[in-house]
């Protein structure tokens, strides 16, 4: 999916920055011809002026994010975590979270206190975006469409947690979190830590000890919808969790750590808290699919019937037609009649 955006974005950008490239070209040397007519210095002065406007109009956006200061970095050994420790400290006593709940740290060794808080915070903001993401992709079954939405649902995620821990995240700290929580998260080399099993087995016993899924067959259509809708809810919740543990550790740390530990870290918590989503959820999914089942069958078996009595009624007026048609009294009476 990732190699397929890329794909899709990078001549789209390419496309849209020649365009923009031609654009003011364009019309940079349409305001010159026309000063030229009457004057060719202050046509030279002008075009000077508006190119030199327009490279530095250009430039001032990377020269103001080069100016940004840097993001905080995890650190790798006990003395840069000293320094991270002070920093970390500056940053936590403008905290308005940790203002509100009276949790601002004095010194570093009460750092952990209030990162207490704001974990719960943003532990909260993760699990309503799991919660989220497994009920919609549970009933929406589009892969397409689900995979935008997940990529935005997630983007909007790492967001609120950079802005719970930051408050006020520069660019580049943006920057760096987005960077290497993807990086973490769709890493080829890592999918060998994906133990599949995990996932499913909450899933399934979910399903049996519902009272819902109790009274679904086993073994037929119904069951099978039923179980794909929480394969694919459960996978793209994990997925969602992932990426939220991965931010809140990299934004939360506070002791040396690595990438790898933080990618572990973040899939065992992303595997406890994933039960909890789908004992919680599965119950509304399997429940409305049960009710929309029964609803269809209902409307089929209706449907059915009145097909029936309409198709009984045609078959009796057909055979009352018949018999009048070929009713021998009925000509007698008639020929009487006519006499």
């Amino acid at each position: 999916m990732i190699r397929s955006i890329k794909k899709l974005v990078l001549p789209l950008s390419i496309l849209v920055i020649l365009g923009f490239v031609l654009f003011m070209v364009n019309q940079i040397s349409g305001v010159y011809l026309m000063v030229r007519a009457n004057n060719e210095l202050a046509a030279n002065v002008l075009l000077l002026a508006l190119v030199t406007l327009t490279l530095g109009l250009i430039c001032w956006p990377f020269i103001l994010y080069a100016k940004l200061p840097k993001p905080l970095t995890l650190p790798q050994s006990e003395e840069e975590l000293k320094k991270y420790q002070l920093k970390i400290l500056r940053r936590l006593k403008t905290n308005k979270i940790l203002k509100q709940a009276g949790a601002i740290p004095v010194t570093t060794e009460s750092i952990d206190e209030s990162l207490k808080v704001l974990d719960k915070e943003a532990s909260k903001a993760i699990h309503e975006t799991a919660t989220a993401v497994f009920l919609t992709t549970s009933v929406s079954q589009n892969g397409k469409l689900d995979a935008l939405t997940i990529l935005a649902t997630q983007s909007r995620m790492v967001w609120k947690v950079a802005h719970i821990y930051y408050q006020r995240p520069t660019l580049r700290e943006i920057a760096y979190l987005y960077a290497n929580v993807a990086g973490a998260s769709f890493l080829a080399s890592e999918i060998e830590d994906l133990d599949i099993s995990q996932q499913i087995e909450p899933v399934i016993s979910s399903f049996l000890k519902s009272s819902a899924g109790r009274s679904i067959p086993v073994i037929g259509p119904t069951a099978h919808i039923v179980l794909d809708s929480l394969l694919e809810g459960s996978t793209n919740a994990f997925l969602t969790l992932r990426v939220g543990h991965l931010a809140k550790r990299y934004c939360g740390c506070n002791e040396v750590a690595t990438r790898s530990s933080l990618r572990k870290e973040a899939f065992q918590g992303a595997t406890k808290e994933l039960r909890t989503i789908i004992i919680a959820s599965s119950g509304r999914i399997i429940g409305g699919l049960a009710k929309a089942t029964r609803k269809a069958g209902a409307d089929t078996i209706r449907s059915g019937w009145e097909g029936i009595k309409t198709a009984g009624s045609k078959v009796a007026d057909g055979i009352s037609e018949a018999g009048k048609k070929a009713n021998p009294f009925k000509k007698k009476d008639q020929e009487s009649l006519s006499e």
